[in-house]
């Protein structure tokens, strides 16, 4: 695992919110998508299949798991767009709940779990950016009216995403402590 790549992914979730003129939540990850030249379509896969990416040119296709939630879906979205916009070399990503298949040219490729890993970072940063989320934290904070899991509830609806992520989210960014 080379967790080093992290501050670049950070740094290019940044970079694409800016050219898109984000400037708060909740991120349009499908309107990014558009913007980007990539068609988002919604298709009733296994229930472990979340989203495929399908480079092929300029007509490259997010497929996304219409079965799940809403909040899911963004994230999967997202996560796709980190594939294509970092770059990560394949014709195909196929994402699964319970693995991660990366095709090169119909074969299986080797070195998934970084880029798995650098796609996961760049949807939680493009869906809550640092920026933003910790702003949006400290004044709830400030109010003084929330406990832990109230703020969690209440940002993860503010920035369209699951509780769970955001948990994770703000636990990475040393605002609470899941211990």
């Amino acid at each position: 695992m080379r967790i080093d790549s992290f501050p670049r992914v950070d740094r290019e979730a940044r970079r694409l919110l800016e050219k898109m003129s984000i400037v708060n939540p909740a991120v349009d990850v499908e309107r990014i998508a558009q913007t980007l030249g990539l068609n988002v379509i919604r298709q009733q896969f296994q229930e472990d299949l979340s989203a495929v990416l399908v480079k092929s040119g300029n007509a490259s296709t997010i497929g996304i798991n219409s079965k799940h939630p809403r909040a899911r879906q963004r994230f999967s979205i997202a996560h796709e767009l980190g594939h294509y916009w970092l770059d990560h070399p394949g014709d195909m990503f196929v994402d699964k709940t319970t693995a991660t298949v990366l095709f090169r040219d119909g074969r299986s490729g080797d070195g998934t779990s970084l880029h798995e890993m650098e796609a996961n970072r760049f949807a939680a940063a493009l869906l809550m950016p640092p920026h933003f989320l910790i702003e949006s934290f400290m004044a709830m904070e400030r109010a003084g009216t929330f406990g832990v899991t109230e703020m969690v509830a209440s940002l993860a609806k503010q920035y369209e995403v699951s509780q769970q992520a955001m948990k994770i989210r703000l636990s990475s960014l040393g605002l609470i402590n899941l211990a």
